[in-house]
């Protein structure tokens, strides 16, 4: 090692610059090559623990890890988020399906985004949450903007004294995404059905997937859930970070809405998706 600080030290300037220009770029190539391959394999982990616990986790379970990351949120709490209203796209898609100032029966309303904005456009809302924290804050923005809206917390699905009929009904941005399965799903959407009048809309959001065949983790999934005997069956396009999410082909979202009597009449896309149902 001496030795060659003596020989480095021997060489002219310039050759050391050349050198040193030399190692630089190999450390910086190293580095990348490195790096690329680290982040490979944290992402090939990350999904190996997310598969895994896709397929032992059960509906109720991956329900309650949604339920607990919306009650714990504070930007979706957030005052000027909730009376910020809706997004453009909505607002268009209210206006040209909904009936003018008619009824609305709002699920998955969070802390009242949609609830206050369709309050403030002049319709009837009825809002359903399974979250009481977020029921709360509804509640109190609501008294604070002077607005009629009628608050409820449910635990999801239960509709039971929400007859109607009403002019439409709402799924709250992306909540149908944290539906677990096409079987709850559809329940849902069938239920929604006989809730709303012969001219009645359906409105909701949803996470948009490129086409997939039945890849590798999907298989070890369903494999896990076999094992253990899960009673549900992972779907493809699921996602389990801060919340469980699953996305949806088009022609998914069209077929979970004919199975339930509904009849797909618009999409529209803004990151999410947004559909629109007639009956």
């Amino acid at each position: 090692m001496y030795s060659r600080l003596v020989k480095w030290s021997g060489l002219p300037p310039h050759r050391k610059v050349c050198i040193a220009k030399i190692m630089r770029r190999r450390l910086v190539r190293i580095n990348r090559e490195h790096r690329v391959f680290v982040d490979a394999l944290t992402r090939r982990f990350e999904q190996l623990h997310e598969t895994l616990w896709l397929g032992l986790l059960r509906p109720d379970e991956l329900q309650r890890i949604t339920d607990q990351f919306y009650g714990a949120d504070a930007y979706l709490q957030d005052r000027d988020y909730n009376l910020g209203g809706m997004n453009y796209i909505e607002v268009g898609l209210v206006e040209q399906w909904f009936a003018p100032q008619g009824t609305v029966l709002l699920l998955g309303s969070g802390a009242g985004r949609e609830a206050i904005s369709l309050a403030r456009m002049g319709f009837r809302v009825t809002a359903i949450d399974c979250n009481p924290t977020l029921v709360e804050k509804m509640s109190g923005y609501a008294s604070e903007e002077a607005l009629q809206i009628d608050t409820h917390e449910r635990v999801p699905g239960d509709l039971s004294g929400f007859d109607g009929p009403y002019d439409a009904v709402m799924i709250g941005l992306g909540a149908y995404t944290h539906i677990v399965g096409q079987e709850a799903r559809v329940s849902l959407l069938r239920e929604l059905r006989t809730r709303v009048t012969p001219a009645g809309t359906l409105l909701f959001s949803f996470y948009h997937a490129r086409p997939a065949g039945l890849g590798v983790m999907l298989r070890v999934a369903r494999s896990i859930a076999r094992i253990t005997g899960s009673p549900r069956k992972p779907e493809p396009h699921e996602r389990l970070r801060d919340t469980y999410d699953r996305a949806f082909e088009p022609h998914e979202i069209a077929e979970e809405m004919r199975l339930a009597g509904w009849r797909l009449v618009e999409t529209a896309d803004r990151g999410l998706r947004f559909a629109v149902g007639k009956l």
